[in-house]
Order: C-alpha cells, then sequence, then structure tokens
C-alpha cells in the first residue's frame, strides 16, 4: 500500500490539530463569546467514583465505540482537567491531550483503527506524531506514531501510563530514539 499523498498528510493534520496553536485559541476564544455558548457541555453531577455524570457518560460512550476500557489514570485526567495543549518547561516540548469529545473525530480522521489495530489516539506533540494507547498489550503503554506510518514498526514507547507520563515529561520530553523500549540497541542498555 502506497504513502499517502502530502496533501492528505495535511489536510489529516488539520483536522486534528487545526493549523496554529495560539491564533486558532483565540479564534476558539472568539467564536464561542460570539456564540455565547461555552466549549464544553456543562457537566451534571458528581457521580459515585468521583467524576462528573456527563463527563463520565462521554468517556463510556467512547469506551462502547472503541471496545476498550480506558486507564484508570487517563479516566480521571479526562474527568478533571478534560484537556491540555501547552509547551511544558522546563524542556519545553508540545504536549496535546485530546478531550474525551474528540477522540472519535481523530481516531477516524487517520484511519488509525484500521493501521494500528488495537490503537487509540489520544494527542501528540502538536504536529506530525500521535501520543496513542496499545491496546494489544495489558495494561496498555502509550507509544509515538507518525501521522503517515502504516503499522507498529514505528511506534515508539513513551510511558507505561499517563501518570506516568506527564510525571516524566517535564524533564525528558518526547523521547525519539525506538531504543528507548526495553531493548538492547548498539550494546547499550536503556
Amino acid at each position: 500500500m502506497a504513502s499517502p499523498p502530502a496533501a492528505d498528510i495535511k489536510m489529516i493534520k488539520r483536522q486534528m490539530f487545526g493549523r496554529a496553536k495560539r491564533p486558532l485559541l483565540r479564534k476558539r476564544v472568539l467564536l464561542t463569546a460570539v456564540q455565547g455558548r461555552p466549549r464544553h457541555p456543562a457537566r451534571l453531577s458528581i457521580d459515585e467514583n468521583g467524576l462528573m455524570s456527563s463527563t463520565n457518560d462521554e468517556i463510556t460512550q467512547a469506551e462502547r465505540h472503541f471496545g476498550v476500557r480506558l486507564p484508570q489514570d487517563y479516566r480521571h485526567f479526562l474527568a478533571t482537567q478534560r484537556s491540555m495543549s501547552r509547551f511544558v518547561p522546563p524542556v519545553d516540548d508540545y504536549l496535546m491531550i485530546n478531550d474525551v469529545a474528540e477522540l472519535v473525530d481523530v481516531n477516524e480522521a487517520g484511519e488509525f483503527q484500521q493501521r494500528f489495530p488495537g490503537s487509540l489516539v489520544i494527542g501528540g506533540d502538536g504536529s506530525r506524531e500521535m501520543l496513542t494507547y496499545d491496546f494489544r498489550q495489558d495494561p496498555p503503554p502509550l507509544v509515538l506514531i507518525d501521522v503517515s506510518a502504516q503499522d507498529w514498526s514505528s511506534a515508539i514507547h513513551q510511558a507505561a501510563s499517563l501518570s506516568a507520563l506527564l510525571e516524566q515529561f517535564p524533564e525528558s520530553g518526547w523521547k525519539w530514539n525506538a531504543c528507548t523500549v526495553l531493548v538492547r540497541c548498539s550494546g547499550e542498555d536503556f
């Protein structure tokens, strides 16, 4: 199967991330103000797990759609922070974690489920790299996959969980070396 043309990749990237972060954010804020509605739907009451019930409903719908149970730390992140999109100091790498309401669209835009069975894209680096759960494993680790990759062979392990990623990210940023997976590369242990 041939790689998708560059125009298709750009379209997918724009659908997933927009054109530019800060101007796009300002535009969204202005549009929200003009339209007189909040960016996220109003939340309802707190359920027995400490999650907002409308957020919990969205998470449950996403789990049903993808046929997986999301890791508890990711569920908690979605319920409390909903999303993240910023440069993380001191390393200053860009980290984006999508809102639960965007999961289906993001994963369908790049046909990730077809190219990466067992994958669930939850964010990325704001450019070509997608932060992805690998549900072929239990518990599912987080890996980074290029938007144009055709299979799992190019996945780069990032962390065992979202909590671990968020803890290590300010100091380490993105791991770009495929040898960061628990293997030996060039005689070095990682």
